[in-house]
């Protein structure tokens, strides 16, 4: 994941540092590492696409846990309109997927305009299953570097 955001932030002509805007339910501006591109990140990650998605998983999860004080517990089914379950970090004693949250994650490689869109549209995928408990939907848009976390 980290080496598909790498391709994304170099493809969009960005340094190895750069300042990401968290914005939405929380509000931040941390720098970004990204790793040196190579030729064999440059190949393996040459579908931009699957790039975008790999990468914005990656970055999604890194800030949207270490600010909501989450782990990811597992991965999501096809189907369910969200991606991963978050659960409490460093917590022993709760019994499995009790306190969980869910977690739905989307990619843009370059459309700074289209952020808010995407969150309204993966909030409503999210929807249907509301009824588990809460959810983070994570925007990440690689041209200006954002994450918008929106909390449902």
């Amino acid at each position: 994941m980290a080496e598909a955001a790498s391709v994304c932030l170099d493809y969009c002509g960005h340094p190895l540092e750069i300042p990401l805007t968290i914005s939405g339910h929380f509000s931040h501006t941390p720098l970004l590492s990204r790793l040196q591109v190579d030729q064999q990140m440059e190949n393996t990650y040459g579908d931009m696409q699957e790039a975008t998605e790999h990468g914005a998983y990656g970055v999604a999860i890194l800030g949207t846990c270490h600010l909501s004080g989450s782990v990811i517990v597992d991965r999501s089914v096809k189907g369910t309109g969200f991606d991963y379950w978050l659960g409490p970090k460093d917590d022993e004693n709760v019994p499995p997927f009790m306190g969980v949250q869910r977690l739905e994650v989307s990619g843009i490689l370059q459309n700074p305009a289209q952020v808010t869109n995407r969150s309204t549209t993966k909030a409503a995928q999210v929807a249907p299953s509301d009824s588990i408990g809460p959810a983070f939907v994570s925007i990440v848009e690689f041209s200006a570097p954002e994450l918008r976390i929106t909390r449902l």
